[in-house]
């Protein structure tokens, strides 16, 4: 996708960086600019190349975060394919181990339910599963 269009041009702009330092470098020799000239060039492209290292730095972070969460998401269902089927055959016990499991914590008042896990509802959103976040209404 996009971030990995932006992950292969950060790379190959970051390459280009060692050539346009010998290039400078040349300038310099034969003479053709100042050495302050130079310098300054030199001093804004090791800046623009700090910028685009920590900026690719970021996007792989990203990626990363991105497939562990497309993994996450899958294994879930998976899990939720296996779980939801048995939910009859299980007793109040497994069910309040499996409450405890997910770190469940759930407010009823008169107004409703307020139902909260460490599951972000982004993963839970797709798939049948009985396991879901928010509000429901009494």
């Amino acid at each position: 996708g996009n971030i990995e269009q932006e992950i292969r041009s950060l790379k190959r702009k970051i390459k280009g960086y060692a050539g346009q330092e010998r290039r400078l470098m040349s300038v310099l020799r034969l003479e053709v600019a100042t050495p302050d000239i130079v310098l300054d060039e030199l001093n804004q492209m090791k800046k623009e190349r700090e910028v685009d290292e920590r900026r690719l730095t970021s996007l792989i972070q990203t990626k990363e975060s991105i497939d562990k969460m497309v993994d996450m998401e899958a294994n879930l269902k998976e899990l939720c394919a296996r779980i939801v089927p048995d939910l009859d055959n299980c007793t109040n016990n497994d069910k309040k181990d499996a409450y405890a499991y997910l770190d469940l914590k759930v407010k009823a008042t008169t107004e409703g339910a307020d139902i909260k896990g460490f599951l972000s509802p982004s993963v839970l959103k797709t798939g049948s599963c009985l396991l879901t976040t928010g509000q429901t209404s009494a």
